[in-house]
């Protein structure tokens, strides 16, 4: 049994860090539940055509027909490649996307890529905004990468102060014996902290991966193999003119590039770019854990065709498959569906934890200000 002292410390931290960082906690894991289908729901009312994926090229023209700007990149939406994602930035320089019907090249919706509110057709990219950075850019996200390591330390120290003693893990499930109100709030906060711990730990410590990936693989990869061009970033730009000086059309490009991963599944096509001169192609591998965005890239010189650079995940150092595993495992998708709704329901469990918390911190806040009079024994000696 833990001595009442490290008890009472384990309890301090468990207390302040939901004080201070609950409610961040609650609307990352609001926002992280609803992004779980966020893409089938974004979907649910497009009209589509069935049939094959149009060339690339069919499609960069439909799009550039409507919106009279260069297409920056083709993103395939879902894994059937019947809504595909072109990506431009209009006259203003914002960055825009339209949404194709990939068998007719169709217009069947247009996004904002910075959306400036949820009230919109372009309402999942601000949620995802919302819980990559919370609408604060670099420093947002570096924030979320804090959060996420207290978040760890409070599941960590829920667990220690929470777990039932042997004989009690019946009465620790046992609503009905449950009686005031308190001891109904701390033995729902205390069995739903049980029931989500784990999924609840790997979307904090993946989600601090993803954060600061850019700094810890290739920090690890001066001690273990990596390949780098796994964390490479796509350059952005402005006006996507240069697409327009290839000596190969996208449709060479990705030709080449199905050369090299026949069996993978078109995910995604940027054009070259100032200063870039070249394609990059990625696809979906049926090894995969990722099931929508893959992470099997060519690169494709854009004047001469050759590929400059791939990136096989099969095939991967260790430290890369860590690395690709990352965001599956924070989704749910290495998991298939019972993986995706595990952590719908566990995103959904930060703010039903920190509601029961909260409220009995403020019940007990008023019991200790009334005047002492005798009382039923506290939740957490009678659970």
């Amino acid at each position: 049994m833990m001595a009442p002292r490290s008890r009472r410390i384990w309890v301090k931290i468990h207390l302040w860090l939901g004080l201070i960082v609950g409610l961040l906690w609650s609307i990352q894991g609001l926002t992280g539940s609803l992004l779980v289908f966020h893409r089938e729901l974004d979907r649910a009312g497009l009209t589509l055509t069935d049939g094959p994926m149009l060339p690339p090229s069919a499609l960069i023209r439909a799009a550039e027909t409507t919106t009279g700007r260069p297409v920056q990149r083709l993103t395939a939406i879902g894994t059937d490649l019947r809504v595909i994602d072109a990506r431009y930035s209009d006259a203003g320089g914002r960055p825009q996307a339209i949404l194709l019907d990939g068998a007719t090249g169709h217009v069947v919706g247009h996004r904002e890529r910075d959306p400036a509110n949820p009230f919109s057709a372009s309402g999942w990219r601000w949620i995802y905004i919302v819980h990559m950075s919370l609408m604060a850019g670099p420093t947002g996200r570096v924030l979320l990468g804090i959060s996420g390591l207290f978040l760890f330390a409070s599941l960590a120290s829920g667990l220690v102060i929470g777990w039932p003693h042997r004989r009690a893990w019946k009465m620790a499930f046992s609503p009905a014996r449950w009686k005031s109100l308190p001891q109904k709030l701390y033995g729902w906060h205390r069995a739903v902290g049980i029931v989500a711990a784990v999924p609840l730990i790997l979307l904090a410590l993946t989600g601090v991966y993803m954060t600061f990936d850019k700094e810890i693989a290739p920090t690890l990869g001066r001690v273990f193999a990596y390949q780098p061009l796994a964390m490479m970033a796509h350059q952005s730009h402005s006006d996507a003119a240069a697409h327009h000086h290839a000596a190969i059309d996208p449709d060479q490009a990705y030709a080449i590039a199905q050369r090299r991963f026949p069996q993978g599944r078109f995910m995604n096509i940027e054009l070259p770019i100032e200063h870039a001169g070249y394609y990059s192609v990625r696809f979906t591998l049926p090894e995969e854990l990722r099931r929508w965005s893959g992470r099997a890239l060519v690169r494709i010189d854009a004047m001469s065709g050759a590929i400059t650079a791939s990136y096989d995940p099969a095939r991967a150092p260790p430290l890369n498959r860590i690395d690709d595993a990352a965001y599956p495992t924070h989704m749910g998708e290495a998991a298939g569906l019972p993986g995706r709704v595990a952590a719908f329901l566990a995103g959904l469990a930060l703010p039903v934890l920190y509601g029961f918390g909260l409220t009995l911190w403020f019940r007990r806040g008023r019991r200790a200000a009334a005047p002492s009079r005798p009382g039923p024994a506290s939740p957490s000696a009678t659970l």
